[in-house]
């Protein structure tokens, strides 16, 4: 099995507008992009001129978030029911730096709020969670139909709902991807009783556990790639601030927003030492990386044994020109520590320490590498490419542990 990966990581990639859309092409050369990309394709310029530099077209992930179908907020969006997604769909197409991006190869795509309504969730008011079914119907259909090559359910009839996530063992050379799906399989959340909400269902959950616990024991050595639009890791500040009160978490899109899911899943890899996972995301316009660990603790809360290591990369927006739907650093914590219990059948308790680093740049993409180092292991290597400005490329190295 190649003992090296290289891979790059995108997600959020907001609409050129009138004054920072790409010049169309010329009409001599009807499909090529223009020499000079406007600031809303500079980003997809240097992913393409990245993945040209290293000789090989390397594998790509996007995380969600593709198109804004709510792109001016309802202000200009056409009303009828499926014309968002068709216009948003139209001027995705016309990227042309975006379809020079990743030529020959079909990216891994991932289904986030804005394929389908801005922070969609279900709601435990029927009339209104029926009205949101429907919305979150016809985003599916439009992923499918545009994002995933044209697999689809009828937009009318019949409705067989086709799971968005998956199992694949081929796109990272052999090695586990799990392409998750955060956002249309989440319920709805009772502030009387947050731990019961859920950020996917539990065929999807079940197949992760099975997925992570198969890995482990065929390639215990080996990274474990996890993707899911919602980021993992770190929490939010407003959640880390305040565990015990529902209206902290309700302020969350991403995992922590659904503690019992975040939980439940560290708990699992805890419990089977499930070493060596990093999970991928997109969704908050501000790249990270959080290496955190995970810890049994006994009665008394001592450590039970060695703690288990994960990383979460989350990747920046391709283009999020607005400060004010943008996350920043100070939305959370540096380093968090937080203790849970999950019950399993007994009640069992655990440690999570978390510590995150920002790397500060603009608009960008991240490329992820497995790289061997000296000692005959391997490292993962992160590095945050700036969509402006290659000095602002950001690097960050990541010893793996060996069970």
């Amino acid at each position: 099995m190649p003992a090296s990966l290289t891979f790059h990581l995108a997600a959020c990639l907001y609409p050129g507008g009138l004054f920072d859309r790409s010049a169309r092409p010329n009409w001599v050369q009807a499909n090529a992009p223009t020499n000079r990309p406007g600031p809303a394709d500079r980003s997809l310029q240097r992913l393409r001129d990245v993945r040209m530099e290293t000789g090989q077209w390397s594998p790509v992930i996007l995380a969600g978030d593709q198109i804004y179908v709510d792109a001016t907020a309802g202000l200009f969006d056409p009303s009828l029911r499926d014309a968002p997604h068709q216009r948003a769909y139209d001027q995705l197409n016309k990227q042309h730096w975006r379809n020079d991006a990743w030529p020959g190869i079909n990216p891994v795509t991932l289904m986030d709020d804005h394929e389908v309504a801005d922070n969609w969730e279900p709601s435990l008011n029927r009339a209104r969670a029926a009205a949101l079914r429907e919305v979150m119907w016809r985003g599916r259909y439009h992923f499918l139909d545009y994002q995933r090559g044209g697999i689809r359910d009828e937009i009318n009839g019949y409705r067989a709902r086709r799971p968005l996530w998956y199992v694949d063992q081929s796109t990272l050379d052999g090695r586990l991807l799990f392409v998750g799906d955060t956002r249309s399989e989440r319920t709805a959340r009772d502030p009387a009783d947050m731990l019961a909400a859920r950020i996917m269902g539990e065929p999807q959950r079940d197949n992760l556990f099975a997925a992570l616990t198969e890995w482990q024991q065929k390639s215990p050595d080996q990274f474990k790639f996890i993707a899911t639009s919602s980021i993992l890791l770190p929490r939010r500040l407003s959640t880390a601030e305040f565990p015990n009160e529902p209206a902290a978490s309700l302020r969350s899109d991403a995992w922590c927003g659904y503690p019992g899911s975040l939980c439940e899943l560290l708990a699992e890899i805890a419990d089977k030492r499930i070493e060596n996972c990093v999970f991928l995301s997109g969704d908050e316009h501000l790249g990270c990386v959080a290496e955190a660990t995970v810890q049994k603790l006994d009665e008394a809360g001592e450590p039970m044994g060695k703690p288990v290591t994960l990383w979460s990369v989350h990747a920046g927006a391709l283009y999020a020109p607005f400060p004010f739907a943008n996350s920043v650093a100070a939305d959370f914590p540096e380093h968090d520590v937080f203790e849970f219990t999950v019950q399993h059948p007994q009640p069992q308790r655990y440690r999570c320490t978390v510590q995150t680093w920002f790397p500060g740049t603009c608009d960008g993409f991240v490329e992820v590498s497995v790289q061997a180092n000296g000692n005959g292991d391997s490292q993962l290597k992160v590095i945050y490419r700036d969509g402006h400005d290659p000095a602002r490329d950001a690097v960050r190295r990541h010893d793996k542990l060996t069970p």
